[in-house]
């Protein structure tokens, strides 16, 4: 099981790497890179963000389904593609909208919410209707908002510098689970909470905790970031630090949140799409519950728009 993680686990970090090279090459091709992201730069990431989205989506409809609920699975996978779409297309397309990309987020959430009520009352399903409508709404913030405050990450910031903002989250935020991982497996004795994570361990998080870190600090040191007029790093060692704390406790609350989905469909994994990982939103439970956090700190730190 462990040769198979390490093996599969490295061909993810290789297409990790080919999707941030090319996102970091194709925003070369920019001809004011002090402008916002256009169809131009930055596409590669949202796009990826974007199918990621769509099958994360598809298996929480199934846990969703196994948990004995019945979700509007159209109207929400129609919601989710729409919301993760909006951060990157609104200020390529209309960069001087009034309500801005998160109030057409916002919009399209309320519209998506109110298709989903119709929707229950057309199908005249009154049993656990209101677990079915909790569902459905829930699977839109989770899959259509948080998760696409990465494209917003990316989308945030001018050139190259989104595509280092969204390196430096992703990094740190995967590199929380490979310590906590690693660790536990080999001093971990401590169980964190067990009725929700079997396997997770004190000593793990501590682990994770530790890594986040150092990969924090390191990248934000080795980076080609731009330097500020002040003549200061653009992250600095503090920042660096508190980044990674930070992103490692959201980034577990989010892993330990997708638990709480697969113990109630009494499912191990979200799916089988990875061998040796499970299915794609075992992959994307902590970043997307991490990611808007992660916008917040670092698009108020290199002066996203």
């Amino acid at each position: 099981m462990l040769v198979q993680r390490l093996f599969y686990g490295s061909l993810l970090i290789a297409g990790l790497v080919l999707i941030f090279w090319g996102d970091y090459v194709f925003a070369n091709v920019r001809i004011d890179p002090n402008e916002t992201a256009d169809l131009r730069c930055g596409s590669i990431i949202p796009l990826v963000v974007l199918l990621l989205a769509v099958f994360g989506t598809l298996e929480t409809l199934n846990l969703a389904r196994a948990a004995g609920y019945a979700p509007m699975g159209k109207v929400v996978l129609i919601g989710v593609v729409v919301l993760n779409i909006i951060p990157w297309l609104i200020p390529a397309v209309v960069p001087d909208a009034r309500q801005g990309a998160f109030g057409w987020e916002l919009i399209v959430f309320m519209l998506a919410t109110m298709a989903v009520g119709v929707m229950q009352v057309i199908r005249r399903r009154t049993e656990r209707g209101i677990g079915d409508i909790s569902v459905s709404i829930m699977i839109l913030a989770y899959m259509g908002i948080l998760l696409s405050m990465v494209t917003a990450l990316r989308a945030s910031l001018p050139g190259t510098v989104g595509t280092l903002a969204v390196l430096q989250f992703i990094a740190v935020v995967k590199c929380t689970d490979i310590g906590a991982y690693f660790t536990g497996r080999a001093i971990g004795k401590t169980k964190l909470i067990p009725a929700i994570s079997p396997g997770k361990t004190v000593e793990g998080l501590a682990g994770g905790f530790v890594l986040a870190i150092v990969v924090s600090l390191v990248l934000a040191r080795i980076l080609p970031w731009p330097t500020p007029v002040s003549g200061e790093s653009a992250i600095s060692p503090f920042k660096a630090v508190l980044f990674g704390a930070v992103i490692a406790m959201v980034g577990l609350l989010g892993d330990l949140v997708e638990s709480v989905f697969k113990r109630d469909a009494t499912s191990k994994d979200s799916g089988n799409v990875i061998p040796a990982f499970g299915g794609i939103l075992d992959l994307l439970d902590s970043p997307a519950f991490a990611a808007p956090v992660a916008y917040l700190l670092l698009s108020f730190w290199l002066g996203g728009n």
